[in-house]
């Protein structure tokens, strides 16, 4: 078998953590509604996204089910341009899963692991 480079591993991964975050979605939540702005995702001009609360340009956090959610495109666009909704989607993440947790997050975020194309391949395929 051809080994496949970083970049594949990477999209490949990217594509893994948001399909998990969907699934995870859609079996806590009876309805397909946007967790941050309650828009039905059915509408036509609401796109669905995988939705990271810090960052993806950070490794150690990229793909974890704590930094990823499912979210509509207005909101997952939002979070980059708007201070005041990305102050309230903090809240609303320590107040849902706790101060100590998104402690735990920030710390991981800023702490850079160097991961390997080797750790990426088994990433993928736990």
């Amino acid at each position: 078998m051809k080994k496949r480079s970083r970049k594949t591993l990477v999209r490949l991964l990217d594509q893994k953590a948001s399909s998990d975050a969907r699934k995870r979605h859609l079996y806590t939540h009876t309805n397909e509604l946007c967790q941050f702005c309650y828009l039905r995702f059915s509408r036509v001009q609401t796109a669905t996204q995988c939705f990271h609360i810090l960052s993806r340009k950070s490794y150690s956090t990229r793909w974890l089910p704590e930094n990823c959610f499912w979210s509509c495109a207005s909101c997952n666009i939002r979070y980059e341009q708007d201070a005041d909704f990305v102050s309230r989607v903090i809240d609303w993440y320590k107040e849902k899963f706790g101060a100590k947790q998104w402690d735990w997050l920030s710390v991981s975020y800023h702490t850079p692991i160097p991961i390997k194309d080797w750790e990426l391949e088994e990433k993928l395929n736990a």
